[in-house]
């Protein structure tokens, strides 16, 4: 079972440390999903007990030979008869933290020493032998580990690792741990302005503090009378490969700190600003900014909507007056037109503002079916919202009733980046 990083699990690592390890030679081990924060963990119960910290990261040792560099020097001996006689020997020079850690160790012998062997099974298998041997043995090459020198080792659960057998896991206490999303936040709020619109989603959903891509796939299903009719549904890809991105608390850290620099109306830009994704679908560049930090995931998901909620809230909080448009000179033009092609060139060459202004009347003329005419403007409109105005107008004309049921209808179901972030800020 696998136990939140809680100020819990911080204690038995202490008592692990202070006292376990000195009578049996067996250290804890931290295994997880990368990012989610075990070496931040140690770090900080090092700062807080004031022990000395060292880290070595197992990945970035090519060959046993950096862990234990060696070189052949001479030395003069004596013979039994008193003569003297020159020998060549190898001597073993551990790995620089590996030294800093035994000289921290012989220079302040009442303290505790961490040495935090992290990545260990993300590295050659020679190399992950070697490092087990520490806790048994106490050398390497010719040092001999000090007493008060402790060992903390971290590795991952899945992916591109290096399997430990049983032999191998006898030598550890093994901890399989999983982030908390309260521990994070607390965390992020001692050294950083944990970011409103983060900590809203983690509230509310605190799983969320660890997910991986979500797909939206399509598909027919049938109802209890055999017809078939589309669906969407979601997966979540838990085999992560390439350069698709997570959410886990260390990404999180990059993301908050970016939308700490934002203010509404950057944030307001960023949603207005879109183009299309490798897979042509509409994406604005809030959500390129979110995914690049986070991936698209169910955080990710959430997040963007929870902005874009906020955004339009306070858009309608501007808009008291619930006004009923005026017919726009573009409506009319439209309706004029002999042909769908005509119509179309048309609304191809109008402005943002202009579509939206037909798009907000076409909805609010009741008892008048414009279905046709609204689908076919959305499809051209390529923002997430309607520009300036028209938006907060729109939201307050629709939460008074003042919009006709078919026409709003024909907008949700147009298959357009505009009806379906309606859908979802106005929850329908």
């Amino acid at each position: 079972m696998k136990v939140k990083m809680t100020n819990l699990l911080r204690d038995i690592l202490v008592t692990e440390i202070e006292t376990v390890s000195d009578h049996i030679p067996i250290c804890p081990i931290l295994l997880g999903e990368p990012g989610i924060g075990k070496s931040s963990i140690v770090k900080s119960m090092c700062d807080e007990r004031g022990w000395h910290y060292f880290e070595l990261l197992c990945n970035q040792l090519g060959d046993r030979s950096d862990l234990t560099g060696c070189r052949t020097v001479k030395e003069t001996i004596m013979n039994p008869d008193g003569s003297q006689k020159e020998i060549w020997k190898q001597i073993f020079f551990p790995h620089q933290a590996i030294q800093d850690a035994i000289a921290c160790a012989e220079q302040h012998p009442q303290d505790i020493v961490v040495l935090f062997l992290d990545e260990i099974n993300r590295t050659s298998s020679d190399i992950t032998s070697a490092i087990l041997s520490f806790t048994t043995a106490r050398k390497i090459g010719s040092y001999t580990f000090p007493d008060n020198v402790k060992f903390i080792v971290a590795g991952n659960d899945k992916g591109n690792i290096t399997a430990l057998d049983s032999a191998s896991i006898s030598r550890f206490c093994k901890y399989e741990i999983k982030p908390d999303a309260q521990v994070w936040m607390d965390y992020v709020k001692s050294v950083d302005a944990l970011n409103p619109y983060i900590e809203t989603v983690l509230n509310s959903s605190p799983d969320l503090i660890f997910c991986k891509n979500v797909n939206i796939l399509s598909s027919t299903v049938s109802d209890d009378d055999g017809d078939q009719t589309a669906a969407e549904y979601e997966t979540f890809d838990d085999s992560v490969e390439g350069f698709d991105q997570i959410t886990t608390p260390r990404t999180l850290s990059g993301l908050n700190s970016f939308l700490n620099t934002c203010d509404i109306d950057s944030l307001s830009s960023l949603i207005g600003e879109t183009e299309k994704d490798e897979n042509g679908e509409e994406e604005n560049m809030l959500q390129t900014l979110v995914y690049a930090h986070v991936g698209k995931t169910q955080f990710a998901l959430k997040l963007c909507e929870t902005i874009s909620q906020d955004i339009l809230a306070g858009q309608m909080r501007k808009a008291t007056v619930v006004a009923k448009p005026q017919m726009p000179k573009s409506y009319k033009m439209i309706n004029r037109c002999a042909d769908r092609q005509t119509r179309d060139d048309m609304i191809a060459n109008m402005t943002d503002d202009e579509m939206s202004a037909i798009l907000l009347y076409a909805m609010c003329v009741k008892d008048q079916d414009n279905s046709d005419l609204i689908t076919a403007v959305a499809k051209h409109y390529r923002q997430p919202l309607l520009t300036g105005d028209y938006q907060p107008q729109f939201a307050n004309l629709k939460n008074h009733d003042e919009l006709d049921a078919d026409n709003y209808a024909a907008l949700l179901n147009s298959g357009t980046v505009l009806g379906d972030m309606t859908r979802r800020i106005l929850g329908d």
